[in-house]
């Protein structure tokens, strides 16, 4: 008989639970046809999510439901036409359509004849069937087409784990998965030859590393005997010279001590020559033998006159060579090199300011290269930076392209500045080996320089491009921005105009690059947190540079990336968020002490903390941004309490950034949320911030900073400018 033929013979004479031939059929209401021990398995199993009788049962393929009079399966009618069928076929061999290979690779053909073949030997199951994860008895003939899992029946029928999905039969699952299994199969097979030959590789560079410790070996052992060799030499050298120089001294020493020993033997016959005339008292002697002593006294007057620089030949010492002895201290270093990595480089895209500019002023982030082995890379390399303005069709805009400055500033760090001219969006392209760096490329929008104020002279918003934060000064209510492009600090008066400003973008002394956080103590000082310098710098009121602390490489107090910056008007005290730590500082930045991530953080581990607020009675806020909440700490550290903020449901709180403490008052601003909330220090809320127009709470773009004057008003920096709000949220 035609091999067609025999297997569409076998698809209709199989039941679809047990892809089994038929036995005792039995045909639904619906007119699906299963065997009766199917059927009971189904019935048993649905039956055990029901306490009564059950009176239907539901059809395993379409879920429609099969009246039971009695509950059993014996009032189905039996399927007659299926039983002739089967009456039929008994004399044929359905078995002939099996798939006759039985090599390793995929079959040829669809496995369903080989299913069945091996289900009519006897009804034995076959060893290599495999067991249900669920079912540990029951074998795997199913394919959930929702989850994409391999299931038995009874994970498909009502109460299993998948009885409400897509599911089909093993064979057809595998026909129509079969191209994509083959595709996955070669795709894994390539990987394989891959990961084979770059495990070949690591192993070639294991011996390739000992035969180069050997010779690195070799050559450390031979600098260092030439380098013995050398100052053995010169030890020589340096002793023969000694040698010579002390018998030269002592020739001088011996040359003067018999010049002084003629000249005191003369002086000693000339004092006995007087005394014994001067005892015997001849006048005549003595007159006679004068001048010639007055001589010998003017001899030894010049001889006592040198004499004092007789024993003063100079000093013999050694005075070793500054420059030689730091050479020899350093004399060699083993040089690490490995190839510059663009997959692991990256650029520190960190905060807003990143993504906005102003035309004229200089833009900049910080870049920093990794090599192969996931190091710094300390070696100079070569970064490529540029900017393509992105045309803007309505507009009609042409395209614009900058290069990038790179400048290296430190080990692996290195500054990427371009000066912007064209207002628009741009692509900033920063690649490495012509490859490009994580996180790039990434969009900056240039806007126009300047500042514009609206509401006339009782202001309510300034527009300033890059605000980062703001302050309010306790000694006169002026208000202190922070921006990211210089100058970086514009000192405003209650009228919205400037006053001063200062803060020359750099890296010098008194310059600033990406500030995060500013604030006024008493007297009327600005504290900048200078993060890309990573250091906390200290200004007069009128901008006149006092003192900066917590250079990377300070050896007293090292920052890292300071955030925020708050004075506690309690203890007289700074306040700095420098990543998971709180530095606290005297008024004149020395250092006090600290607590953080190695102490009673470990208690409330942190998430991205930015922003820093003090109460009146000088507990400390830190905003744990990363877990939507705030922690109270005691002036000392000490953790006081852990506080997830409540929110208005049609404005819920999300990632809360800047805070500030004011009137009794907690304000925190949501990021996400786009919207600044007030709550009372214990954590309760009292409202949204809101102007006397806006009884839902006012709406923000991306709010970054809040300040509070002693009168109640709010000042709110986002991503469009200042706005000042008269509050009505107590």
């Amino acid at each position: 008989m035609d091999d067609n033929v025999l297997k569409k013979l076998e698809e209709h004479t199989q039941c679809s639970i047990c892809l089994d031939i038929y036995s005792d059929p039995r045909q639904l209401q619906c007119h699906h046809v299963f065997c009766s021990s199917c059927l009971e398995d189904v019935l048993r199993s649905q039956q055990h999510s029901h306490s009564s009788l059950l009176t239907s049962i539901a059809c395993p393929s379409c879920r429609k439901e099969t009246k039971l009079p009695t509950g059993s399966v014996k009032d189905i009618q039996p399927a007659f036409h299926m039983s002739s069928l089967l009456d039929i076929t008994s004399g044929i061999d359905l078995s002939q359509v099996s798939s006759q290979d039985s090599s390793l690779s995929l079959p040829t053909q669809s496995p369903r004849s080989s299913l069945s073949s091996e289900t009519h030997a006897s009804h034995a199951p076959d060893s290599d069937l495999v067991q249900c994860s669920s079912h540990q008895e029951e074998p795997v003939k199913l394919y959930c087409d929702t989850c994409g899992e391999a299931i038995c029946f009874l994970c498909a029928i009502s109460g299993g784990a998948h009885h409400s999905h897509a599911y089909t039969a093993l064979p057809d699952a595998f026909d129509k998965h079969r191209s994509s299994v083959e595709a996955l199969l070669a795709s894994l097979s390539e990987g394989q030859e891959r990961l084979s030959g770059i495990l070949g590789q690591v192993e070639s560079a294991g011996e390739d590393l000992k035969e180069q410790e050997a010779s690195v070996e070799r050559e450390v052992l031979e600098s260092f005997r030439e380098l013995h060799a050398v100052l053995e030499k010169r030890q020589a050298e340096v002793l023969d010279r000694l040698r010579e120089e002390t018998r030269a001294k002592v020739k001088a020493l011996a040359s003067r001590k018999d010049e002084l020993e003629v000249t005191e033997s003369t002086v000693a016959r000339s004092v006995d020559v007087l005394r014994s005339n001067l005892s015997s008292g001849n006048l005549a002697r003595i007159l006679k033998a004068k001048k010639g002593i007055e001589k010998h006294k003017e001899e030894l007057s010049c001889v006592l006159q040198r004499s004092s620089h007789f024993a003063d030949i100079g000093k013999l010492s050694f005075q070793p060579s500054e420059s030689g002895a730091k050479a020899c201290r350093e004399f060699g270093s083993l040089v690490v090199s490995g190839k510059p990595d663009p997959a692991q480089s990256y650029v520190e895209l960190s905060g807003s300011g990143y993504s906005v500019c102003q035309v004229g002023e200089t833009y900049v982030v910080a870049a920093f290269v990794i090599n192969s082995d996931g190091r710094p890379m300390e070696s100079y390399v070569d970064l490529s930076c540029t900017a393509d303005l992105i045309p803007d069709s309505s507009s009609g805009s042409s395209q614009v392209m900058m290069e990038g400055e790179v400048k290296k500033v430190g080990a692996n760090k290195y500054e990427v500045l371009f000066l912007p001219s064209v207002v628009g969006s741009y692509t900033v392209h920063i690649k490495l080996l012509d490859q490009h760096i994580q996180n790039s490329p990434f969009q900056v929008t240039i806007r126009e320089s300047g500042t514009t104020k609206s509401g006339g002279g009782a202001w309510s918003f300034l527009k300033m491009n890059g605000i980062r934060a703001v302050a309010v000064s306790p000694v006169d209510g002026s208000i202190v921005v922070a921006k990211f492009y210089k100058p970086c600090i514009v000192v405003l008066n209650s009228s919205g105009d400037e006053v001063c400003s200062f803060g020359q973008f750099g890296f010098g002394t008194g310059h600033l690059n990406g500030v995060s956080g500013v604030a006024v103590n008493d007297r009327g000082e600005i504290a900048v947190a200078d993060t890309n310098n990573s250091r906390v710098t200290l200004y007069g009121a009128e901008g006149k540079f006092i003192s900066s602390v917590g250079s990377k490489h300070s050896k007293t107090l090292a920052f890292d990336h300071p955030h925020s910056v708050v004075f506690n008007t309690f203890c007289k005290r700074w306040y700095v968020l420098d990543n998971k730590d709180v530095y606290i500082l005297k008024k004149s930045m020395e250092f006090v002490s600290s607590f953080g991530q190695k102490g009673v953080f470990k208690r409330y581990p942190l998430r991205s903390p930015q922003g820093l607020a003090c109460t009146t009675n000088g507990n400390v806020f830190v905003s744990d941004s990363g877990n939507d909440r705030v922690i109270l700490f005691a002036p000392n550290g000490t953790p006081l309490a852990s506080m997830t903020l409540s929110s208005p449901v049609h404005a819920p709180l999300s990632i809360p950034t800047a805070l500030v403490c004011a009137g009794g008052l907690l304000y925190v601003c949501g990021k996400n949320s786009d919207r600044v909330y007030v709550y009372k220090t214990n954590g309760e809320l009292v409202s949204l911030l809101r102007d006397q127009d806006d009884a839902e709470g006012c709406v923000f773009k991306t709010p970054i900073s809040v300040a509070v004057d002693p009168s109640g008003k709010c000042y709110v920096a986002d991503t469009t400018g200042l706005r000042k709000i008269r509050n009505t949220s107590k």
